[in-house]
């Protein structure tokens, strides 16, 4: 399945915008500019800095979503504390997230929430993690399950719940239903940098995540086309074509070529 298969936003983060859609985000307080995974990243300083979107998309009748970001921590304070990465939805109306946590170590969960505090379910990480370094944290919600991802290699699936929360109805007409940084009901905000944040409504693959890690150098927005195959074109008279199939002559004998791969950032990529 094609990455972009389902994709509702994509940002960089080099500003704003929503690349793959119309969901821009609005800026309160975080910085542009900071050293991104790939290219630039928003800095955000746990004092009140928040990134948002009031009407990404509604979550009334979905059974999949999952999130998908690079995150790096420069502070997260004492014991027990949690800061919110990417949050859609909220605490008190219901939601999922991707976050950080101080437990006896500093790890990465993913949470799903009905409203309230009564029904939860999460999947805590076994990295512990350091400060100042970028991690590849993805969050898959699919019915009642809640998987981790941390860097590829890491996958834990419901760690915890208290209940037995679902999807809850979130609708895009709710205040700051997409939330970076920020988690308005506790008050609390995330000082670090973030960075090539991604919402889908449907459940990504093992496979998929370990795209998107690509080997730990990230896979920009840009490079997913190349990556699942579908923009080899070749001009033909000013007008540029698809590359369904090619053949190659050996010895006087046309032969089909079954794949081929393009090398995109000394990584391989298969075409088709």
């Amino acid at each position: 399945m094609a990455l972009k298969t389902n994709l509702v936003a994509y940002y960089k983060l080099e500003d704003e915008t929503d690349s793959h859609g119309a969901f821009d985000l609005t800026v309160d307080g975080a910085t542009a500019g900071a050293t991104g995974k790939i290219d630039d990243a928003y800095d955000f300083d746990g004092g009140n800095d928040k990134m948002y979107c009031d009407d990404l998309f509604e979550m009334d009748s979905q059974t999949a979503v999952s999130i998908s970001a690079w995150l790096k921590t420069d502070n997260i304070g004492a014991a027990s504390n949690r800061y919110i990465g990417v949050l859609f939805g909220s605490k008190s109306t219901g939601g999922v997230a991707i976050r950080v946590a101080t437990d006896a170590n500093k790890v990465f969960q993913a949470i799903m929430r009905t409203a309230g505090e009564g029904e939860l379910r999460y999947a805590q990480g076994a990295t512990n993690f350091v400060y100042g370094t970028y991690y590849h944290v993805v969050g898959v919600f699919q019915d009642g399950t809640v998987t981790i991802y941390i860097n590829n290699a890491d996958k834990v699936s419901n760690t915890g719940a208290s209940g037995t929360p679902t999807f809850v109805e979130i609708n895009n007409d709710d205040a700051d239903n997409l939330r970076l940084g920020f988690d308005a009901v506790d008050g609390k905000y995330y000082d670090g940098k973030i960075d090539e944040v991604a919402v889908w409504n449907r459940a990504l693959t093992d496979a998929e995540v370990e795209e998107l890690y690509n080997e730990g150098n990230g896979l920009s927005y840009d490079e997913w086309d190349a990556a699942a195959g579908t923009n080899s074109q070749i001009n033909i008279g000013d007008n540029w074509k698809t590359i369904d199939s090619i053949q190659i002559n050996i010895g006087d004998n046309w032969k089909e070529v079954s794949g081929m791969q393009v090398n995109i950032g000394d990584n391989w990529k298969t075409i088709f």
